[in-house]
């Protein structure tokens, strides 16, 4: 599930574009 911006961190355990926790 990887969607754009902080719906990005929520999928994965490490945050892909959100740049942060």
């Amino acid at each position: 599930m990887l969607l754009p911006g902080h719906r990005t961190v929520l999928a994965e355990p490490v945050p892909l574009r959100h740049g942060g926790p």
